[in-house]
């Protein structure tokens, strides 16, 4: 089940991931209207995951939800991760290899009223937030306290 309460700084994540994996045509940014994407020249593991123009069909804006509460690119096949597993603001998320169990790479969703998501990562709490509330293609996201800001509300695109 998904959580309706969005995360607060002093609280937890306490929401599980989808029972079954859930395919996302593209998670759009509800501040900046751009889609998480991997950038073109770093397709690989340690690639930046960055905002940018949202194009229906582009494997690289496809995401799958799993049960295990990993987020896999649709081209790639790797994992959202935080960055060494900082637990710090403003930490880098990429991709990476998935590694089973890997807290850093698990996503608690939160789905606010108005029906965008909220990502926290599971190791820190902290949400998947874009810096400054960039709208500009290219910008790199980034781990960051959670503060219900639209930098912080994803819109789920289903296949």
């Amino acid at each position: 089940p998904v959580s309706s309460a969005a995360p607060s700084p002093s609280a937890a994540p306490s929401s599980a991931p989808p029972a079954q994996p859930q395919q996302l045509a593209g998670v759009q940014g509800q501040g900046s209207g751009l889609c998480l994407d991997v950038q073109p020249d770093q397709p690989g593991a340690g690639g930046l995951l960055v905002l940018a123009p949202c194009a229906a069909g582009t494997p690289s804006q496809r995401w799958q939800l799993r049960a295990d509460g990993t987020v896999v690119n649709g081209a790639t096949g790797l994992c959202l991760t935080v960055a060494g597993a900082a637990v710090t603001d403003n930490a880098r998320v990429q991709q990476e290899a998935c590694a089973p169990g890997a807290a850093h790479q698990q996503w608690r969703l939160f789905v606010g009223p108005d029906g965008s998501a909220t990502f926290a990562a599971v190791h820190s709490g902290k949400c998947l937030d874009v810096p400054n509330n960039g709208t500009a293609p290219g910008t790199p996201v980034q781990q960051f306290t959670c503060n219900d800001t639209p930098a912080q509300r994803w819109i789920l695109q289903p296949v």
